[in-house]
């Protein structure tokens, strides 16, 4: 923890006692002087808002008005701000202005209601060559509603020729306290190995955050109907419909800092639940699962950023086959079809290195190359293993909130046959969507 505190005031954030501002950001007057810290804040100046609520930024501070405030502080404030999404830009000064003490900040708002496109060709489990599943997804985010910091979304999805739907409310700073609450709805399909399941899912999860957004924890509940079908693209095995209530408990340590275009920081997050499933040919059973994950990014120099994740997941014998662990090149492992593997157990890595090419105001661009390793132990095959790599592009725009376009080419290097060999000899899956790292 120590660490990422040294390498955030270090490097990434901007001092709060020099003038560092951008120079299209207002400058103080000559008659300002410079204060050093520690200082006792008489009166705070935000500059920049157009949107935003002066309230929600004076709520992400650390210090009020009329407090001492200590140069840890003042970088604590600076970090929170950069995290909330809300900002391309984040600056501050401390000056003496008629006499007062003034801690001046200066912010540049993104713009937050964005369309959420994404799409994905990827390569099918046994598929004939030429054969290939698709996915995509249109919708719209705000993720700053009324100028409060509320994310509201809706969007419409269509997996091969089966339509879909999900929409959330999420407030990250519910009653106005440092409560992480989430209410989501999805009704959508998911072309598993064997069937289809069409699931309709109602996500409730509340969460608390502890010491500056280092420890963060809570309860998640899902209720799950689940109906399946022959998706055709696999020899069926179709499970028992079912409903499911699924009760999750989280704690997450450490935090990962945003700065513009770069992350930086670590963390461990770790989950355990129990279910309570009730099948159409069998009485109710309990059941349960322990989830980890552990992430870390890392900013050396001026452009680059590099960050690792590693995930493992275990459950119970009786856990029914639907709400085993699906892994596959929607969110895992790049270069496959979605849920490649079924398993009960999995551990997997991604590794993915950034290079920030160009960094306008309104477009950035940044090349990509990424591993992605998994070992699970499939429900066909046994344990098992698969690799895949590949490179890509992140076409970002700053000045608006999580978008732009992700653009990935992944081959499996080891662990599945090619079938329909494609660039160089190998069956490469293409994925678009928007900005993430993995």
């Amino acid at each position: 923890m120590h660490l990422l505190k040294g390498l955030v005031v270090a490097g990434l954030l901007l001092p709060c006692v020099a003038r560092t501002q951008p120079a299209d950001l207002p400058q103080p007057t000559t008659l300002e002087q410079e204060v050093s810290l520690p200082a006792r804040i008489d009166a705070l100046d935000v500059q920049g808002l157009w949107r935003t609520e002066r309230g929600v930024v004076e709520r992400e501070l650390p210090w009020r008005v009329g407090a001492v405030v200590s140069a840890e502080q003042c970088q604590e404030g600076l970090a929170k701000l950069w995290n909330m999404g809300l900002f391309s830009r984040v600056s501050s000064d401390l000056v003496r202005r008629g006499g007062q003490t003034v801690a001046v900040l200066h912010v540049e708002e993104r713009w937050t209601l964005n369309p959420l496109i994404s799409f994905a060709v990827l390569v099918q489990r046994n598929a004939k060559p030429g054969e290939q599943s698709s996915w995509w997804s249109l919708g719209a985010e705000d993720t700053n509603v009324l100028g409060q910091y509320l994310d509201v979304a809706a969007a419409y999805e269509q997996f091969n020729q089966f339509s879909g739907g999900k929409a959330w409310l999420h407030d990250p700073r519910w009653l106005g306290r440092r409560l992480d609450a989430l209410v989501q709805w999805e009704y959508l399909v998911r072309p598993r190995v064997g069937f289809a399941d069409r699931r309709m899912l109602l996500r409730s999860e509340l969460s608390g955050l502890l010491d500056g957004d280092r420890v963060k924890i809570g309860a998640r509940l899902d209720l799950m109907r689940d109906h399946f079908f022959d998706a055709g693209d696999t020899p069926p095995m179709l499970p028992p419909d079912g409903k499911t209530a699924l009760l999750d408990l989280g704690l997450r340590m450490g935090r990962v800092d945003v700065v513009r275009l770069r992350q930086v920081g670590q963390s461990l997050e770790v989950r355990s639940g129990v279910g309570l499933s009730a099948l159409s040919d069998a009485p109710g059973q309990v059941h349960s699962q322990a989830w980890l994950q552990g992430l870390g990014y890392w900013a050396p120099g001026e452009r680059w950023n590099l960050a690792a994740r590693v995930q493992g997941g275990h459950q119970s014998a009786n856990t029914p086959a639907h709400l085993q662990y699906f892994l596959g090149g929607l969110y895992e492992i790049r270069g496959v079809r979605d849920s490649y593997l079924r398993a009960d157990r999995f551990g997997l890595a991604n590794l993915e290195a950034r290079y920030t090419a160009a960094d306008w105001t309104w477009l950035a661009i940044l090349p990509t190359a990424f591993v992605d390793m998994v070992v699970a132990r499939d429900a066909e095959r046994g344990w098992t293993g698969l690799v895949s790599a590949g490179g890509g592009v992140r076409l970002l725009v700053p000045r608006f909130v999580r978008t732009g376009l992700r653009i990935d080419l992944a081959a499996p290097m080891a662990g599945m046959p090619c079938t329909s060999a494609g660039l160089m000899g190998t069956c490469v899956g293409m994925s678009l969507g928007v900005y993430q790292f993995f």
